[in-house]
């Protein structure tokens, strides 16, 4: 039996008013820059914000039939490019519609992921309150600490863990239909879990990162779960024909969901390899990055410096500090709790346990690296070059179980719960992020000329004075440039850039003397010599195709 809560709940109503409240709040919050502009600030970056809007321009074109849908405007002539980055799937469903409403891409791209935001924060909402059964207040909180968590607000740039909320969403209908299963309502459990299937399958297709992070927590908090209580697991999971018939049934479906984005990126796999192991290992932190929140923490920005001078820059990924403590004193209540019969208490401690582990896992303790037990046996692991993304991954989960105990703390002392949620508040705000002026960007589309006559493919140059500086400049700056015009024109480009790169392709540094010599080699290797002209991406101007 779970214990009685410690306290009554809020009237409806008045729950609602205060859920849309914290919803608001909370995107105002996270997109404070361009709200309060009118949208003239864009929350991307000119390096993989611009990825991302490229990729996000490719499905406006794709779904009205302009483009093939797996390969993009970059990267020509090569087949299935689409795969070389996140697919961005859910974002293009979602921005497509707002451009054929007149939205500009910069202002479809921010709606697509305060769209996705918000999801999150309703999923969270209905975790809490549907499978956890939390009264509204602490159901509230984790909605708004989960959606606003300091990585998640770093990471704002990158489009893709917008598909955070997503992935939330179908978590949510896979437990319900986990739920309705274990009670014997099979019906249900297929209502459920078979668009929970299709979703995941869609997240997939949008951000591998997200849908494989929030797959790896998954999977080893329902490991945890029946670990720490076998009896009762194998009492609850006890086959009949009907249940195994339906779970036959939902694997089914979601290997189907699964199969489009398996056909789309494993011929990937066999080209290139994913990434190397020394790569991922690069971006594992020590274990201060386990506490690097970034600069415009009003609590913590002193100490990034701190951190800075031990060791190499950290990703700023991490949990804050009294996040971290009040999360590890939640697991031995919730450990007590769960012994004496808490099934409440069992299930948030296994998913806490699960995000818990696999955070502790990404950094290096002196030479030990623990996620490498992940990378050699988790099929999909050589993919996730940035590991310690998956703290902010697992976030949600922490979240859920510190909202818990806030609750069970509140039957106690209701003003030590108000002042602990204030201070995990307080403790993981970040000042927002100020992007791209999208007015000066879309005045620079606006004066882009038409192509010479003859031009059937173009590549990307920049006066040598107009290099930008240093490796990650000049490597994008072009390449991002020409994957926008590619997508905002229709016109293929041999430059782009991606997570990964054709075999052979060599386009970065525009500023190198060998430059012009890389692009006709490049476009020769294809045959598309005869057609080729140039766009040089400081002053606007189109040059060729060369007569030759």
């Amino acid at each position: 039996m779970n214990p009685p809560p410690p306290g009554g709940d809020l009237p409806r109503p008045v729950a609602l008013l205060l859920a849309s409240t914290a919803l608001l709040a909370t995107l105002a919050y996270l997109f404070w820059p361009p709200l309060s502009t009118g949208f003239r600030l864009f929350t991307g970056d000119r390096f993989d914000g611009f990825i991302a809007l490229a990729v996000h321009e490719h499905w406006w074109h794709a779904l009205r039939g302009l483009a093939p849908v797996t390969k993009v405007a970059w990267f020509h002539p090569w087949p299935g490019t689409l795969a070389y980055n996140d697919g961005y799937l859910l974002h293009g469903l979602l921005y497509a519609p707002l451009r054929a409403l007149g939205a500009h891409p910069f202002l479809a791209a921010d709606l697509a992921q305060i769209a996705q935001k918000a999801t999150g924060f309703l999923a969270l909402l209905l975790i809490a309150r549907r499978i956890l059964a939390l009264p509204w207040a602490p159901s509230i909180f984790a909605a708004t600490l989960a959606t606003a968590l300091p990585a998640l607000v770093q990471e704002i740039h990158h489009a893709q863990f917008a598909a955070t909320g997503p992935a939330l969403l179908a978590l949510w209908m896979a437990l319900e239909s986990a739920r309705t299963l274990l009670a014997g309502r099979h019906a249900a459990a297929l209502a459920w879990g078979a668009p929970a299937a299709l979703l995941y399958g869609l997240v997939l297709l949008t951000a591998f990162y997200v849908a494989w992070g929030t797959g790896l927590v998954t999977l080893l908090a329902a490991l945890l779960l029946i670990l720490a209580a076998p009896r009762d697991a194998l009492s609850r999971l006890r086959p009949t024909p009907r249940g195994l018939a339906t779970l036959a049934a939902l694997a089914t479906i979601l290997a189907l969901a699964l199969l489009p984005a398996l056909l789309l990126y494993l011929p990937l796999v066999r080209q290139t390899g994913l990434h190397a192991r020394d790569l991922a290992l690069l971006h594992g932190g020590q274990p201060h990055s386990l506490i690097a929140v970034g600069e415009s923490s009003p609590l913590w920005g002193w100490m990034q410096g701190w951190i800075t001078r031990r060791g190499r820059a950290p990703l700023q990924n991490g949990f804050a500090p009294f996040f971290w403590l009040l999360s590890l004193a939640a697991l031995p209540l919730a450990w007590r709790r769960a012994r004496a019969g808490d099934r409440r208490a069992r299930l948030l401690l296994a998913a806490g346990g699960a995000a818990l582990i696999l955070s502790l896992m990404t950094v290096r303790y002196g030479g030990v690296w623990p996620w490498a037990l992940i990378w050699d046996a988790v099929p999909g692991a050589h993919a996730f070059r940035v590991v310690p993304r998956i703290m902010f991954l697992g976030g949600p989960a922490l979240v859920l179980l510190l909202a818990w105990m806030l609750w069970q703390a509140s039957a106690r002392s209701r003003a030590l719960a108000l002042a602990l949620g204030a201070l995990l508040l307080l403790d993981s705000w970040r000042a927002p992020l100020w992007m791209l002026d999208t007015w000066e960007e879309l005045a620079r589309m606006e004066a882009l000329a038409p192509p010479t006559a003859g031009c059937t493919v173009f590549a990307a140059s920049r006066a040598r004075e107009g290099v930008p500086q240093g490796t990650i400049p000049a490597t994008y700056s072009h390449n991002v440039d020409a994957m926008l015009v590619a997508a905002r024109t229709n016109l293929p480009t041999i430059n782009g850039y991606s997570t990964f790169l054709p075999p052979g392709w060599d386009l970065a540094e525009p500023g190198r003397p060998d430059y012009r010599e890389r692009l006709q080699a490049e476009a020769a290797r294809h045959g598309l010599l005869p057609g080729l002209c140039t766009l040089d991406m400081e002053s606007l101007r189109w040059s060729g195709p060369d007569p030759r």
